[in-house]
């Protein structure tokens, strides 16, 4: 659990929710229509930092509860999300501590490029779901073209810079969705979401220009039957 990725998150963890990062809030409305979410679901926000989903969760009457790696997001999460659960625990080391059955509806947001064994996290996934369950991934889109992104302002948490970019992986449609399938997950649906003028505030207008339209993020429902 002590890794690079764990200290960028913890450092990280008082400024995040500030920061003018892009696939923080554009995929929102996406996530929740693939979601459904229900009152009285029982929600789990895997990989959940400050806890965005847990929120969304709760305004819809959803029994929520969060899990992640850095006791500081969790600390800032439960704060911002009285009713929760939240409880701290590595998603590469399975068993996750709940038991099988205990969800409806899992999501776990642009957390997949710093795990490997995709395989075996998802048939944990399909383990925790209950019959006719549902889970969305949402990853950056294999095509996005980030090098082309100029911001206005610096879109990074504050502290020391770390290097994370050995324990970053760029998961395909192909490869995600193989290793739902051998969960025996059902492929439901897949949405592309893109550059458009959500995006306009943090990108300078030179850079706004070049990538509009263009791939940004994947995001995927896939269903337990």
């Amino acid at each position: 659990m002590e890794s690079d990725t764990l200290r960028v998150y913890d450092q990280a963890a008082a400024a995040y929710d500030a920061e003018p990062n892009s696939v923080l809030f554009t995929e929102t409305a996406a996530v929740l229509a693939l979601l459904d979410l229900r009152k009285g679901d029982a929600l789990l926000d895997a990989a959940c930092g400050t806890g965005k989903y847990v929120r969304e969760g709760l305004k819809g009457g959803a029994d929520c509860v969060g899990l992640d790696f850095s006791r500081e997001m969790l600390a800032l999460a439960a704060a911002k999300c009285p009713g929760a659960r939240f409880v701290r625990h590595d998603l590469m080391s399975p068993p996750l501590p709940f038991a099988g059955g205990a969800f409806g509806k899992i999501i776990l947001a642009h957390a997949l490029w710093h795990l490997a064994g995709v395989a075996a996290l998802f048939a944990e996934f399909a383990r925790l779901l209950g019959p006719g369950g549902r889970l969305v991934v949402t990853v950056t889109h294999p095509e996005a073209a980030f090098k082309r992104f100029e911001y206005r302002r610096e879109d990074c948490p504050g502290g020391d810079e770390i290097d994370i970019s050995k324990e970053r992986r760029r998961y395909t449609l192909g490869e995600i969705t193989a290793a739902a399938l051998s969960a025996g997950l059902r492929p439901a649906a897949a949405e592309t979401i893109q550059v458009d003028e959500r995006l306009r505030p943090v990108l300078t207008e030179e850079s706004y220009a070049r990538v509009r339209g263009t791939p940004l993020i994947l995001a995927l429902r896939f269903d337990k039957p």
